[in-house]
C-alpha cells in the first residue's frame, strides 16, 4: 500500500509523478492569498464591501503619486524659502546646508532596517508607507513652530528710519553703529538657535518619514500590478519628483511675496517691501500645506491589505529569463528543494541576526551592482546639471542670477518629469523582458551623450568675471580678493554679479569695490574698475543668440536620461529575489547619496559639460557590462537545454526526470 502524507491541507504521494510534482510546484511559487492578503480594504475588522474597489494597484499608485508629489512640494516650497530664513533667524548658507543634509542623512541611516523587515512578504508595506507619510505631516508642523513660538519679526533699520539696502556695497570705515542692546542681541540670538534647532528635528522627522516611501511602494507595485503595467506606474510615481517640485516653486513665489507676520503685525510701519534686503516672506504656510497634503495622503494607504486581490490570469512574469518553478527546484548548493519553506514568525533578534547575510546576498549580486552604478554614475550626472547649470548660464549667456535659475527651474525640473513618464511608456509598449529593457537603457544613454557632445558647440564666449575667470588688473593669480577690494571685507558666499564698465563681470558690487549705489540698480565709484567707473547689476552680455538651441538640447537630454531610470529600475528590482526586491531600492538609495556625492566634489560651473559627459560614458559602459551580463546568462540557459520560455522550460524539467538531471539544471542556473 503506497503511503500518503497530508500536508497544509494536500494529499501528496512519494511516488508523484515529475508532471503533478511540477504543478505542485507552480502552486508554490504563486502567492498563497489566505496567507499573504488581508480580508481586503479596511481597518482592523471594519471591510465594508463598498469600499472593495479601492483595493486595486491604479488607486495605491495614486497615493503613492501623492505621497512623493507631497515631498517633492516640500523640497520646493522650502528651496524658495532660503533666503527668507536667512534674514529671519540669520542662519548663514553653511547652516542651510546643514538642514537639508539632516533629511538626507535620517533617511540613510534608517533605510536599511526599514527596507529590510518593511520589504517581507509578510509585511503590511502599505501600512508602513502610509505611517511614514503621516510622519512627514508631523515633520513639517515641527519645522514651522518657530513662527509661532517667537515674536514677530522686526526687521534691522538705520538710524534714519530706512532700510539698509546697502549689503552688497563696499563699505570701508568703522562699523555701522550698533543700536540694539547686549541683553536685546543676546535674546534674539538665543531665539534664532532655537529656531534652528526646531527646523532640524523637522526635517529629521521627514526624512524618517521617507525611507520607506519609495524602496517598499515600487516594490509593491511590481508584486502587484500586471507586469505590463509596472513600469508605467513606475514612471507616474518617479514623474511627481518634478512635477511636485515645480508646484512647491511656484507657491513658495508667491508665499514669499506675503510679509511673514501678516495675521500680527504690518510690515508698513518698517518701510519695507518685497524687493528690500530685510523683507522676510510667509516662508511657514508651504510647510502648513505639505503637512496636510502628507497627511491627507498617507491615511487611505492604511487600509490597503498585504497584496492585492488579482482579479485577472498572469502566469509568472519570467522576466529574468529563470521561471518561478526552476528557482523553487533550486535551493542551497544546488540541493532540491520540492516545496519551499513557509515563512514563519521569527523574534526580533533572530531576525535582525539574519540581516547581514540577506544584505550580502543581495549584493553580491554582479548584475545588481553594474545597474546599480549606472544609477549612481546618472544621478551623478543630474546633480552636476542642477547645481551647476544656473552658473553655467551666467558664465556663458550672461543672464542675471534670477534669470538664470528661473530658466533651469522651467527647463530640468519638467524635463525630468516627462522623461519618468517617457520611460515608462516606452517600456509598457515594447514589453520588454531584462535584456530588452537595458538594451533601451543603453540605447537612450549613448543618444543623451551625444547630444550632450553637441552642446560643446551651441556655447558662446564666456564673459570674463574678475577674480574666477579672468585676473584683476592682469595679475598672474585667480582671486576674489584684491588691493582694490580687501578692505571691504566682502562675503565670500554672496553671488550677486554685476558688469563693469570695463566689460567685465564681477561676482558682486563689493568684489567690484563699490562704494555707492543708485536707485536704478547701478553702482558707482567701483574701486576695481578703470577710473573708479560705474557698474549695473547683473552680468555682462556677449551677445549670444545660441540660448534657445542650448536650452532645447538640454531638454531633451534630461527627458532621455529620465525615460532610461525606469527600465534600469525594473532590472535592479527583478534580478534579484523576489523577497529582497525592497533591499535592492534601499541599497540602492544608499549608493545614491554616497557615491553620487563623491562624483560632485571639485566640479565647477566652468567645465560641467565635460564633466557630465565623462559621467555618462562612465553609464553606458556600465549598461554594456549589465547587457553582456544578462546575455551570457541566456546564452547559458540554452546550452544548458533551459530555453528563455516558461513553459518550454517547464517541459525541459518534467522531460529530465530525474532529480539528478534538475539539480544539474539549477548549477547551471546559478553559474
Amino acid at each position: 500500500m503506497t503511503q500518503e502524507i497530508e500536508e497544509n491541507g494536500t494529499t501528496t504521494s512519494p511516488m508523484m509523478n515529475e508532471q503533478e510534482e511540477a504543478k505542485a510546484d507552480d502552486r508554490y511559487c504563486m502567492v498563497d492569498e489566505d496567507r499573504s492578503q488581508s480580508k481586503g480594504y479596511g481597518c482592523f475588522s471594519w471591510r465594508p464591501s463598498r469600499l472593495q474597489f479601492l483595493a486595486s494597484g491604479r488607486f495605491f499608485c495614486v497615493l503613492l503619486c501623492w505621497v512623493v508629489a507631497s515631498d517633492a512640494f516640500n523640497s520646493g516650497t522650502f528651496g524658495s524659502a532660503v533666503t527668507s530664513l536667512e534674514t529671519r533667524y540669520q542662519l548663514p548658507s553653511s547652516k542651510l546646508g546643514f538642514i537639508n543634509s539632516m533629511y538626507e542623512l535620517a533617511s540613510l541611516v534608517l533605510v536599511i532596517f526599514v527596507v529590510y523587515y518593511g520589504g517581507k512578504p509578510t509585511s503590511q508595506r502599505p501600512l508602513w508607507i502610509g505611517l511614514g507619510a503621516m510622519l512627514m505631516g508631523v515633520g513639517a508642523l515641527v519645522a514651522l513652530l518657530p513662527q509661532f513660538i517667537f515674536g514677530a519679526y522686526t526687521p534691522t533699520v538705520d538710524s534714519s528710519g530706512e532700510n539698509d539696502t546697502t549689503a552688497n556695497v563696499c563699505n570701508i570705515g568703522d562699523p555701522p553703529a550698533d543700536h540694539c542692546s547686549a541683553e536685546v542681541t543676546g535674546d534674539k540670538e538665543s531665539g534664532n538657535h532655537a529656531a534652528f534647532v526646531f527646523i532640524i528635528c523637522g526635517q529629521i522627522i521627514v526624512g524618517l518619514g521617507w525611507t520607506p516611501v519609495m524602496a517598499l511602494g515600487m516594490s509593491y507595485i511590481d508584486d502587484n500590478v500586471k507586469t505590463a503595467t509596472s513600469a508605467m506606474y513606475i514612471g507616474y510615481v518617479q514623474s511627481m519628483f518634478g512635477f511636485g517640485r515645480i508646484v512647491g516653486f511656484l507657491i513658495g513665489g508667491v508665499t514669499v511675496r506675503k510679509w511673514v507676520d501678516f495675521y500680527r503685525d504690518d510690515p508698513e510701519k518698517y518701510g519695507v517691501g518685497p524687493k528690500d534686503a530685510q523683507w522676510v516672506g510667509a516662508w511657514w504656510i508651504g510647510l502648513i500645506i505639505a503637512s496636510l497634503s502628507y497627511v491627507l495622503s498617507g491615511c487611505p494607504l492604511l487600509g490597503f491589505p498585504r497584496s492585492l486581490p488579482k482579479n485577472y490570469d498572469e502566469a509568472h512574469h519570467d522576466f529574468m529569463g529563470q521561471s518561478c518553478k526552476r528557482k523553487a527546484d533550486n535551493g542551497e548548493n544546488g540541493k532540491e528543494v520540492t516545496k519551499p519553506e513557509e515563512p514563519r514568525k521569527k523574534t526580533a533578534f533572530k531576525s535582525l541576526a539574519e540581516m547581514p547575510a540577506k544584505y550580502w546576498q543581495t549584493c553580491k549580486n554582479p548584475l545588481y551592482l553594474v545597474i546599480n552604478m549606472a544609477f549612481v554614475t546618472e544621478f551623478a550626472a543630474q546633480i552636476g546639471l542642477n547645481i551647476f547649470f544656473p552658473k553655467y548660464l551666467e558664465t556663458q549667456f550672461g543672464l542675471t542670477s534670477s534669470v538664470a535659475n528661473l530658466i533651469t527651474g522651467a527647463t530640468l525640473v519638467p524635463a525630468a518629469a516627462i522623461g519618468s513618464i517617457v520611460g515608462g511608456l516606452i517600456v509598457n509598449k515594447l514589453k520588454t523582458k531584462a535584456e530588452g529593457s537595458c538594451k533601451i537603457a543603453l540605447a537612450l544613454s549613448v543618444v543623451a551623450m551625444f547630444l550632450l557632445l553637441i552642446t560643446f558647440g551651441i556655447g558662446c564666449r564666456t564673459v570674463p568675471m574678475a577674480g574666477v575667470t579672468t585676473s584683476y588688473n592682469g595679475e598672474s593669480s585667480l582671486n576674489r580678493s584684491h588691493t582694490c577690494n580687501v578692505a571691504c571685507l566682502c562675503d565670500s558666499d554672496v553671488f550677486s554679479p554685476v558688469c563693469g564698465e570695463d566689460g567685465i563681470t564681477y561676482v558682486s558690487a563689493c568684489h567690484a569695490g563699490c562704494l555707492q549705489e543708485y536707485d536704478n540698480d547701478t553702482f558707482g565709484e567701483c574701486g576695481c574698475i578703470k577710473d573708479g567707473g560705474m557698474a549695473t547689476d547683473g552680468g555682462c552680455s556677449n551677445n549670444c543668440r545660441t540660448l534657445v538651441p542650448f536650452l532645447i538640447v538640454s531638454f531633451l537630454v534630461v527627458v532621455i536620461s529620465g525615460a532610461e531610470e525606469i527600465p534600469q529600475t525594473l532590472i535592479a528590482m527583478r534580478c534579484v529575489d523576489q523577497d529582497a526586491k525592497a533591499i535592492a531600492l534601499g541599497i540602492r538609495a544608499i549608493m545614491m547619496r554616497l557615491l553620487a556625492a563623491l562624483c560632485n566634489n571639485d566640479t565647477h560651473e566652468t567645465i560641467l559639460l565635460r564633466h557630465v559627459t565623462r559621467v555618462k560614458f562612465l553609464t553606458v559602459i556600465f549598461y554594456i557590462i549589465g547587457w553582456w551580463l544578462i546575455r551570457s546568462q541566456r546564452l547559458c540557459n540554452q546550452n544548458g537545454g533551459l530555453p528563455a520560455d516558461e513553459e518550454k522550460a517547464d517541459n525541459g524539467l518534467e522531460d529530465g526526470g530525474d532529480k539528478k538531471t534538475r539539480n544539474r539544471v539549477a548549477d547551471t542556473e546559478n553559474a
